[in-house]
């Protein structure tokens, strides 16, 4: 799929467009301009934070490893998927980026998004060296009912993403994400994880997601635990389906 048949309103600039307050780079898989753009794009301390944390250069056993670990996660995905039969995904935060290149190997059109030039840049590099066939855009979560086109995708995913935001900033990104998907699917660290490995994360019971999510006004189609009770496993679909 064209990149440029799935962003709606984006003025581009060759490959590279600017634009809002944030002046958030877009930055496509496989252009040349990404490559030199992102060396000077760290916006504040807690994006070099995030940058640092995803800094090891991303090995194919840690890529198995990760899919295996989350192999209840990533069957969902590809259940609801298949139940579209479109095989368009969107990953909301991409971090080492495993997921969506796990993903287009298996044929899926993925596209990740991240607010991170340099961890789309990283994602990018490893696409490559995997013979990966996702795309990266790096924007803001937030604003993707400004560039997508409604219910473009089959599932918006994240693993590991939304643990970092209070309870109006989890509203707020799953009706975004809404917007675009059919369903939303996301993991996240649970009450039993050892440790916060990052610092801000809400390492919290199923029963404190499935609150979040009611008092949100969702559609609540799963809230498991899986791994072992590590991880909670939230779907959520749009209310009208």
């Amino acid at each position: 799929m064209d990149i440029k048949g799935i962003i709606k309103g984006i003025p581009l600039i060759g490959p590279l467009a600017v634009w809002g307050k944030r002046k958030l780079s877009v930055i496509l898989q496989g252009t040349r301009s990404a490559e030199t753009s992102t060396q000077n794009e760290i916006k504040d301390e807690r994006d070099a934070s995030w940058t640092r944390f995803y800094s090891t250069d991303v090995t194919k056993e840690f890529m198995d490893a990760n899919i295996e670990h989350h192999k209840f996660f990533v069957d969902h995905i590809i259940k609801l998927s298949q139940r579209l039969r479109r095989k368009r995904l969107a990953e909301i935060g991409i971090g080492t980026a495993t997921m969506s290149i796990y993903f287009s190997q298996k044929s899926f059109d993925v596209t990740g998004i991240d607010n991170e030039p340099m961890i789309v840049k990283k994602a990018m590099d490893a696409n490559k060296q995997f013979n990966g066939n996702a795309r990266f855009i790096c924007v803001d979560a937030l604003d993707m009912p400004r560039f997508f086109r409604p219910k473009l995708f089959d599932v918006a995913f994240s693993q590991g993403t939304m643990e970092h935001f209070d309870d109006e900033g989890i509203k707020k990104m799953l009706k975004a994400q809404l917007f675009v998907a059919e369903y939303v699917v996301f993991s996240v660290p649970s009450c039993n994880w050892h440790k916060k490995d990052f610092g801000d994360e809400r390492l919290m019971t199923k029963e404190e997601w499935r609150r979040i999510l009611e008092k949100g006004g969702f559609h609540i189609e799963l809230v498991t635990y899986y791994q072992n009770d590590l991880h909670v496993l939230c779907v959520i679909s749009d209310k009208t389906n």
